[in-house]
């Protein structure tokens, strides 16, 4: 029963539903109830041995006014379906006339005063600015009254007499002073931070429309990005056949023009079919691109030897080796990763053919292999001692068929793809270049 009923306080008291959350008004309601609840349990605590006290000294007005406002108090505290208002201001008028009452009854051996201080200072908890201000005067007004009364022998009777006129006017102003100063930076404080607070709550209805709006400018563009890729991947398949007919026209040509010993005719012929591989390998970059693009990488996850992969690939560029005559030079410190093989293999492929074909005439062609395991990435890193770039050019380069040179073959779109496998599979890519020293090249991903 006790752990429900704590259970209960807690969600009433602790407890915040962001649903819910309205602000500084919010918090009010939260402290209101925890100071009707701490008043319902430590008034019960003060009101026995208080009245006990009153009995034994014949002084039933204080019981009855006690007993009167702890009623009160149960009351407050049920009324859940009152006014938030309504509930605030019959608290304030609780404390107010508990304080009066035990100022006057009580003098200065009763807790008055601190009941009286309480009053505007709640006020500005919960209500505000206005409200603390408002119960200030009132307090100002009512102790000038009982100046007034002291002063004229109309409370005689009552223990507030022990006070002459000299040393209440002393500690009235002194007490409206204080009260002013810790009831007035209260309602300024919270006054900001209700300020503060519908700010953050505008910014963030703000964010939310540019975020619902952002997510609808992205979800057009991913979709305009999937038609370009079904266009890309459709277009490169359907002129696969026309220019296949083109090619093969054209043998046909050759083959019948082949007694006629015309060069200009031949040369022709000749441009002609150096057009169509063009055409055919233009072609069968879009279709690399396009499945790039389409592809998920989760699904090709394997356990890949990463020197049985390079030997597949030195071995598909043999003749590219064997015309340039490269040294190249590997150091597998780390030799499986769990990868896509066509994948890993299409980044070894076009970042070892770019190392050979890219080399400095002047000198003997050097391409230096590595990889290792650091930080959980496995790191392969591609070296050579080739023609470079310049700095500005490092992001130029893997935009689709941008290319430096023109002097070797080549439609532009290897690295393009190299970055592409790279981010499908979590990773990045580093590049450092120096004109005419050499690159290196660094693919990281996840081990």
């Amino acid at each position: 029963m006790f752990r429900k009923l704590k259970d209960a306080l807690r969600e009433k008291i602790l407890s915040v539903n962001p649903e819910n959350y309205v602000g500084v008004q919010f918090w009010r309601e939260k402290i209101y109830y925890s100071l009707s609840l701490t008043l319902v349990i430590l008034g019960l605590i003060a009101y026995i041995p208080s009245v006990v006290v009153s009995v034994r000294n014949n002084l039933w007005d204080v019981v009855v006014i006690d007993t009167l406002v702890y009623i009160f108090i149960l009351l407050l505290f049920f009324l859940k379906k009152s006014s938030y208002s309504f509930r605030v201001y019959g608290l304030l008028l609780v404390v107010f006339l508990l304080g009066v009452s035990l100022l006057v009854f009580l003098g200065p051996v009763g807790a008055g005063w601190v009941w009286l201080f309480a009053f505007p200072v709640f006020a500005s908890i919960l209500k505000g600015f206005r409200s603390a201000v408002f119960c200030i005067v009132i307090n100002s007004l009512v102790l000038s009254l009982l100046g007034y009364l002291i002063y004229s022998n109309n409370l005689n009777g009552f223990l507030i007499t022990k006070y002459n006129l000299e040393s209440w006017t002393i500690v009235s102003v002194n007490f409206i002073c204080l009260n002013g100063l810790v009831s007035i930076p209260i309602a300024v404080l919270l006054k900001a931070l209700e300020v503060t607070l519908e700010e953050e709550k505008k910014i963030k209805a703000l964010l939310k429309e540019e975020q619902r709006i952002l997510n609808i400018r992205n979800n057009d563009l991913n979709k305009t990005n999937k038609d370009l890729d079904n266009f890309v991947y459709t277009a490169s398949h359907d002129l696969r056949s026309p220019i296949s007919n083109v090619e093969g026209l054209l043998n046909v040509l050759s083959h019948e023009i082949e007694g006629l010993n015309n060069k200009e005719v031949n040369e022709l012929v000749r441009l002609m079919k150096v057009s169509i591989d063009k055409f055919k390998n233009t072609i069968q970059s879009l279709t690399e691109v396009s499945k790039v693009q389409r592809s998920e990488p989760d699904e090709y996850y394997e356990e890949i030897n990463v020197r049985e992969v390079f030997e597949d690939v030195r071995f598909n560029l043999s003749n590219l080796i064997h015309q340039y005559q490269p040294l190249i030079t590997v150091d597998f410190r780390e030799d499986k990763i769990r990868l896509s093989k066509k994948d890993f293999a299409s980044i070894l492929h076009n970042l070892l053919s770019n190392a050979i074909k890219y080399n400095d005439p002047k000198r003997p062609c050097e391409v230096y292999i590595s990889t290792e395991e650091t930080d959980g990435f496995f790191i392969l890193s591609v070296s050579d001692n080739g023609l470079g770039m310049r700095p500005d050019f490092k992001e130029k380069i893997f935009k689709m068929f941008k290319r430096l040179h023109d002097h070797v073959e080549g439609t532009g779109i290897g690295l393009y793809i190299i970055k592409r496998i790279v981010e499908n599979h979590g990773g990045s890519i580093e590049v450092e270049s120096e004109l005419g020293k050499g690159s290196v090249f660094k693919i990281f991903l996840k081990s």
